[in-house]
């Protein structure tokens, strides 16, 4: 086993060849010898070595996998894979890589502490010795729809895989380039809607991590239509790691979706790294997809942990999410019509070491789609914010045009320190909209504004506050401003000195 090997930089791209690198001899571990379920990729000639090119090699074994429906297996090692290759219906592929695996997990933060990784540091970061069990080594780039490394057709698993993309190290380019994703299933060209599991992957920082999409992925096809293409049941989970321009993409799903037990965070502190992140990042994304679960996420450091956007003629995205972790400039983003839950959850706006060249920050966008003819209705229960960043900072900002419903319940906010409004409403256009805080608390004594309103359409009492209780220094004298914002069996102030008021 060779100690403290390292590739070089060097990337000769056309050829597809890295320049220099020393390497762990290719293991021929494997536990999977039941020749009857699993195909082993080191038997039609992957080496698994980093440095040759195993693409044909697995492309053979998925190929030979598909007749019986078996399962291609990759014994640990670091398989070079320079292009696409498709997985037919039926046929599934497995490694022996936890999600809990990845270098990230040991190596930075290790490092921050003055300790390395199997005495590796940062500057280690494509030593093979690093990736423990099966992992893809990621040699395309260029286009996001050049086909994913994996193209799923339908009826697969994906489990217990790492994932590392040589076009994007973390520390030394400004911009990643643009490359497929990893594990990629276009809907219109699945043959099966029997379903995809896709699980304990690792993701070491591709430009696209793991996407379910229709066509392109290189626009919103806002003008275009739903296929009607059945995309069946998808599940995605215990999924870690970073990717550097979009984690997940769920676009144009109309089975079940699944996301469940998300990690997502730096794979280096190095500043361009970090500032790419905050800047561009949007870990999970999810447009026209009618019936998605998201549970047990954290997202730190990019600029959106979770949004969801416009898609497809404005179809509406119908969204279950708990226990939410997000940090970030803008941690949550709701850009789609239809009916979107999030609760039990923790908010912190952020920007790490000053990296992101941004002094503005939204917990939460609240941006009704003015395509989609569904009346929205978003529900937000039981949150958390954390507000360390002064400035341009809100907890809500919040756009709508006519029919929609907010529904807050139960918030907290700690520390709240801004020249803007905690919370800015404008209603646009259309028929009357409604906006309700029920259970608001503040845990600060600072002054502020606590709400503005505005917008062509606006009416007054369409922002209320029921059973809040605020900060005579955040209420700016709102409680008798009137009737533009309505305020019902609400208290101001602590303790003894605090006072019930409506208006």
């Amino acid at each position: 086993m060779h100690k403290y090997c390292r590739i070089a930089l060097g990337i000769l791209a056309a050829a597809g060849v890295l320049a220099s690198m020393c390497l762990f001899p290719a293991s021929a571990e494997t536990s999977f010898t039941d020749a009857k379920s699993y195909i082993n990729v080191r038997s039609f000639g992957a080496k698994g070595d980093g440095i040759t090119n195993d693409t044909e090699a697995v492309r053979k074994a998925v190929n030979a996998a598909k007749s019986g429906g078996k399962t291609v297996f990759f014994p640990a090692g670091l398989y070079n894979i320079n292009g696409s290759i498709a997985i037919p219906a039926g046929v599934d592929l497995e490694g022996i890589t936890s999600a809990a695996n990845g270098p990230w997990q040991n190596l930075y933060d290790g490092e921050d502490k003055g300790k390395k990784y199997n005495g590796l540091g940062s500057g280690n970061y494509f030593d093979p010795q690093l990736y423990a069990g099966s992992w893809i080594f990621v040699a395309g780039g260029g286009d996001v729809d050049a086909g994913g490394t994996f193209r799923l057709e339908g009826d697969n698993t994906v489990s217990r895989l790492g994932f590392v993309n040589i076009m994007n190290p973390p520390v030394y380019v400004v911009e990643a380039t643009p490359t497929a994703p990893v594990i990629a299933v276009d809907i219109n060209k699945l043959t099966s809607a029997k379903g995809i599991v896709i699980e304990d992957i690792s993701l070491s920082n591709p430009y696209y991590g793991i996407a379910v999409y229709q066509d392109s992925l290189k626009n919103d096809n806002t003008n275009k239509k739903l296929s009607g293409k059945n995309s069946g049941p998808i599940t995605i989970r215990n999924i870690m790691g970073a990717a550097m321009y979009r984690g997940i993409s769920v676009i144009g799903a109309n089975g079940k979706v699944l996301i469940d037990n998300i990690q997502f965070n730096y794979a280096t502190y190095g500043a361009l790294y970090v500032a790419q992140h905050h800047s561009r990042c949007v870990d999970i994304e999810i447009a026209a997809s009618t019936d998605v679960t998201l549970r047990d996420v954290l997202s730190f450091g990019a600029k959106t942990g979770l949004r969801t956007f416009s898609a497809f003629s404005g179809s509406p995205v119908n969204l279950n999410a708990v226990s939410l972790n997000l940090e970030g400039a803008m941690p949550l983003m709701l850009e789609a019509s239809g009916s979107q839950t999030v609760r039990n959850s923790y908010i912190l706006l952020t920007n790490f070491a000053n990296a992101a060249n941004t002094n503005t920050y939204r917990a939460i966008t609240v941006t009704q789609d003015k395509k989609s003819t569904v009346k929205p209705v978003y529900n937000l229960d039981n949150i958390v914010f954390q507000d360390p960043m002064a400035g341009d900072s809100m907890m809500y900002e919040i756009t709508l045009q006519g029919g929609a419903t907010v529904n807050v319940n139960s918030n907290l906010f700690w520390n709240f320190s801004s020249t803007q409004p905690v919370i800015r409403y404008v209603h646009e256009s259309g028929a009357a909209s409604k906006v309700t805080f029920t259970g608001l608390a503040f845990c600060t004594n600072k002054s502020g504004k606590l709400a503005s309103v505005g917008g062509n359409a606006y009416k007054a009492g369409e922002l209320t506050f029921r059973y809040s209780r605020v900060p005579v220094g955040v209420l700016g004298g709102l409680a008798n401003a009137g009737s533009d914002i309505k305020f019902e069996n609400c208290t101001k102030g602590y303790g003894s000195s605090s006072e019930k008021f409506s208006n």
